[in-house]
């Protein structure tokens, strides 16, 4: 037989277009066993194209094993007697390939190559498939559900009662389809999907699309039977089999929404339905689009590794992305699971992936042209508009001389009258960054301080970000951005004074992670006499707007964090409240996570949090503990934290990158964080593939925390120690920038603000 296959082997040249690539020895790819492997590309060959995948697949939650059959019928564009496709970790039991009438074409059984460095198999055909003929490729295969976060993979929870339920899901962005079934997993192959998946009475199956019937399959199993699926990609296909509850609704348009979670979180679903429904008629209002299928469900796995993933039909979602306790969650956390659903619902919609803080991310040097909405001034010479090719999605108001045009040419704006100051970008409408020259900085500051309320809170809160994001661009000084914000002790909207407050806590924490003491010092000092008023007049509620919440949160942290008395003192009272109540009472949900910091910093009291973690039901509530922990100042509670979380039983995995990260913003524990990656890189990359979510928050958490030429040369020679590992981790060049970022914020900033600071105190 393996003499049958090698000589059929060189018989296929003269069948089979571009098997190899010209410089590759057909010897330099071998089949696990040991025959040639007729394709040395990484990408598959584009003559052989799936149109459509009947599939069945059958979890069993108790050997935590799956099996499977897939019936793909394929385009076959140029004459060819090997099939190559994708599969990882699978066991494929059976291969055959079928004509148009679904006829066998051979009556031999058909071996399967297996490629594993390029997750590739290979099945011949000894007739020739003939192009623009149709075939179906039949695969029967099986194999463990996956222990990581990818593929098809088993997901556990406790109940209350302590007991471990079993459930399966899907994870396929962006390769991993092929761990699930044989495939041809790129996002150009798009197909149409039938999906079939058999399980047991008291569980339910999720697909894409809806379910179409239910039959029952004698010994306790059923199959239940998906709708066709409209034509998408390998890694938009998703099934999950749970016991899970779910909340309903529909749209004015007719879809059918529904929000899945584990039965005794059922009661936490109620906000995802509410925001989803909204969101998803505002879209198809709002871009004239109407979603394409009719059910979208909307389901939180309790073992996810990313934020949430857009499967068209079937989101999927990290519990704390999803689920919302009006006992627990704070206004942030509501926020965040808004923007969440907000951010995948859009996927679904228009299909196309949105850009964030697109003016902070982009780098290419061209000049843009810019359409102005609105502009506000006080009518008293004309200011030209330019665009500046040195600062990608910038431009500069120069106020020397007149220029008149008409409105054909956008990077020129004309008044007819002499004005005091100009803001454009008006509510920052636009997607970019206004740059003044020195007078027109002048006038607006001076405005800021004389009336700010002459501005929308928009627009100073829009100054305030260009004038910081300018100063680390080294386009204008820190002093003349810190003169800016001078007025905020008058600020009465939240929006601006959370952006002030941000800048200034950021600036805080890279300093003070250099151990620069005498400017930390001066700037905690200047932080809280400068806002104290605003700090004072916070109340330890969830009273007010989302805006009033927020700033609250912030406020109250910051003001902790900087161990102002009178904020240590109530949060020492609501957590000492707390832990007599035995954690029954409910602490205000906006400050809770600030009460529990403040109550970590003692033995008792990390002791007590580590042990509430471990018992509660709820997400968001351990992950406010887990920071809490995390900011311990005894680097040996952080290391045992660590620790916990590289074991998995207390801390799962799914949040070690998290608990990493956060251990690493601690200024006792960012060294520390960064020698546990480094000791443990090997068990890592085991538990979060290479180029996942989870290693590019380990390792943007911790490397983007250092500011020094040294640690930045450190850095550079651990993943030079890692070079084979490098190519897949595109995420270290944006780490060491960030890390370049900070050393030329310091280089270029640190006398400025030490010397400003000296100047206010005094």
């Amino acid at each position: 037989m393996h003499l049958l296959l090698v000589i059929l082997f060189f018989l296929e040249a003269q069948f089979c277009v571009q098997t190899s690539d010209s410089n590759s020895p057909a010897g330099d790819n071998l089949a696990t066993n040991g025959l040639p492997f007729p394709w040395s590309k990484v990408r598959l060959p584009n003559y052989i194209v799936p149109v459509h995948y009947h599939l069945l697949i059958h979890p069993n939650l108790t050997t935590l094993r799956f099996n499977g059959s897939v019936k793909i019928e394929i385009d076959v564009k140029n004459n060819t007697n090997w099939l190559v496709l994708h599969s990882k970790n699978l066991k494929i039991f059976t291969a055959t390939v079928l004509d148009e009438h679904e006829a066998h074409l051979s009556d031999k059984v058909l071996s399967v190559l297996e490629y594993p460095s390029h997750e590739q198999i290979a099945i011949f055909s000894p007739k020739i498939l003939t192009s623009g003929e149709k075939y179906f490729l039949y695969l029967e295969f099986g194999a463990p559900l996956s222990d990581g976060f990818y593929g098809f993979y088993k997901s556990t929870y406790k109940t209350k009662a302590g007991e471990t339920r079993v459930l399966a899901s899907t994870h396929f962005e962006p390769t991993s389809a092929r761990m699930a079934l044989p495939c041809f997993d790129e996002p150009i192959f798009k197909a149409n999907y039938t999906v079939r998946i058999r399980r047991g009475l008291s569980h339910i199956a999720l697909s894409n699309m809806p379910l179409e019937q239910t039959v029952e399959i004698g010994n306790g199993l059923f199959e239940d039977q998906f709708e066709v699926s409209v034509k998408m990609s390998s890694y938009l296909l998703a099934f999950i089999v749970c016991d899970f509850r779910s909340v309903s609704g529909m749209t004015a348009t007719g879809i059918n929404i529904s929000i899945y979670a584990v039965p005794e979180k059922w009661h936490q679903t109620h906000y995802a339905l509410e925001a989803a429904l909204r969101l998803m008629e505002f879209y198809e209002q709002y871009f004239n689009i109407l979603y394409p299928l009719p059910k979208l469900d909307l389901i939180a796995i309790p073992d996810f590794q990313s934020g949430a993933m857009e499967n068209w039909g079937l989101t999927t979602y990290m519990e704390t992305s999803l689920l919302y306790d009006p006992d627990i969650s704070s206004a942030s956390d509501k926020l965040w699971v808004t923007m969440v659903i907000g951010h995948e619902l859009a996927h679904q919609v228009l299909y196309i992936k949105h850009i964030l803080s697109l003016i902070l991310t982009k780098t290419l040097p061209t000049q843009y042209s810019i359409k102005i909405s609105f502009f506000l001034g006080i009518l008293t010479g004309t200011r030209r508009l330019t665009t500046s090719p040195s600062l990608p999605n910038t431009c500069t108001v120069h106020t020397f001389y007149c220029t008149y045009t008409n409105l054909s040419n956008p990077d020129v704006l004309t008044l007819d009258e002499e004005v005091d100051w100009v803001k454009l970008n008006s509510d920052m409408n636009g997607y970019y960054i206004v740059h003044y020259d020195e007078e027109g900085w002048n006038a607006l500051t001076e405005l800021l301080s004389a009336n700010h309320t002459a501005l929308s809170f928009k627009d100073r809160a829009s100054l305030i970000h260009n004038a910081f994001q300018l100063v680390t661009a080294g386009r204008l000084s820190l002093n003349r951005a810190l003169d800016l914000i001078g007025y905020l002790n008058s600020e009465t909207h939240n929006v601006p004074l959370l952006q002030g407050l941000g800048y200034l806590q950021s600036f805080y924490k890279l300093i003070d992670k250099r151990n620069i003491t005498d400017v930390t010092h001066n700037l905690k000092t200047y932080i809280l006499q400068y806002f104290r008023d605003v700090i004072d007049k916070q109340s330890w509620s969830d009273d007010g707007m989302v805006s009033d919440r927020r700033l609250r949160e912030e406020v109250l942290s910051l003001a902790c964090d900087f161990d102002y008395p009178p904020c240590l003192e109530k949060a020492k009272q609501l957590y000492n409240s707390w832990v007599e109540s035995s954690g029954t009472i409910s602490l205000p949900t906006d400050v809770s996570e600030t009460v529990y910091m403040v109550g970590a910093q003692d033995d008792s009291g990390w002791a007590y949090l580590l042990e509430k973690y471990g018992v509660s039901m709820c997400e968001t509530e351990k992950s406010k503990f887990l920071s809490a922990l995390a900011s311990s100042k005894d680097s040996e509670k952080l290391s045992r934290l660590l620790q916990l979380g590289m074991d998995g039983t207390l801390i799962k995995p799914q949040n070690l990158p998290s608990l990493i990260y956060m251990v690493a913003r601690n200024p006792v524990g960012h060294f520390l964080a960064w020698d546990f990656v480094k000791k443990h890189w090997n068990e890592l990359v085991e538990k979060f593939p290479l180029g996942s979510f989870g290693i590019r928050n380990i390792i943007v958490g911790t490397v983007t925390q250092f500011s020094s030429t040294e640690e930045l040369r450190e850095v550079e020679d651990f993943f030079k120690s890692i070079t084979e590992q490098v190519s897949q981790l595109r995420v270290i060049q944006v780490a060491t920038e960030n890390v370049e970022k900070n050393i030329m914020w310091l280089s270029r900033n640190l006398e400025t603000m030490r010397t400003w600071l000296q100047q206010r105190l005094n």
